[in-house]
Formats: C-alpha cells, sequence, structure tokens
C-alpha cells in the first residue's frame, strides 16, 4: 500500500521534512519511491507538487495524519484517506504472512478455569511426580 508521509531531512535543532511517497512497510527514513514536496516547520514554508500529489491519491496512495492536515491547508483536491493503525499489516518479514491478532489468544479467565481443573493454584508451577526409590 503506497503512503505519502514525512521524512526528516535536516540537522539537529534544524528540523526540515520531505514529503514521499512510500511503501507503508518501508522504514520512515527508508527508501522512498518519488519527492512530492518538502516544509520547513521554523518558516511554515510548504513547497508541494501538486499534480504528482493529486496523481498519486487518484491512483490509492494514503496519507499520514499530519499530510492530510498540511494538503488540507494547501486545498489539494482528492481523497485524502488517513492511514490507520489498522490499515498496517503486522509482518514478521517483508513479504511473510501476517502475524495472526492478539485477540486470538485464549483469555485470562479462561487460562484461570484450566488451571483450577488442573488443581494448580496462580503462580505456581505444578508439581513433578516423585521418582520411586
Amino acid at each position: 500500500m503506497l503512503t505519502i508521509r514525512l521524512t526528516r531531512i535536516g540537522k539537529k535543532n534544524q528540523p526540515k521534512y520531505r514529503l514521499v511517497l512510500t511503501d507503508h512497510n518501508f522504514p520512515v527514513r527508508g527508501k522512498f519511491i518519488e519527492i512530492l514536496g518538502s516544509f520547513d516547520p521554523r518558516s511554515d514554508k510548504v513547497e508541494l507538487k501538486k499534480e504528482r500529489v493529486e496523481y498519486w491519491l487518484k491512483s490509492g496512495a494514503k496519507v499520514s495524519q499530519t499530510v492530510k492536515e498540511m494538503l488540507k491547508k494547501q486545498k489539494v483536491t482528492g481523497k485524502l484517506e488517513v492511514l490507520n493503525r489498522k490499515d498496517r499489516a503486522q509482518t514478521t518479514k517483508k513479504g511473510a504472512e501476517p502475524v495472526k491478532p492478539a485477540t486470538e489468544a485464549p483469555k485470562a479467565e479462561e487460562k484461570k478455569n484450566e488451571n483450577k481443573e488442573s488443581g494448580i493454584k496462580n503462580n505456581e508451577t505444578p508439581a513433578k511426580p516423585e521418582e520411586k526409590k
């Protein structure tokens, strides 16, 4: 999934950002597909390639929340769909299948019930069977 987001390029205590098109799995400071603009927060100066941004928005790219607000101020037309945490696939490695969500794990209550049935109290390890001498 393609994402339009900011990546920092400034020196220490002198922040500057690039507006880049990248795959959402790439690291924030990693590689990108295309530079779409820049942003200097110290002077609030924004430079955009509006035609390219609108093209990628029409092609289905999503934006980060910060970029969405920036594009609204710049009056960019197009569907500004925000990339949510749910949209981000949790993968172990690039190209691997997504990890199962934590909601499928057994609940704590079920574990307590299992421990009660087996005679184990909370935070105790099961007793080892005694060896015959």
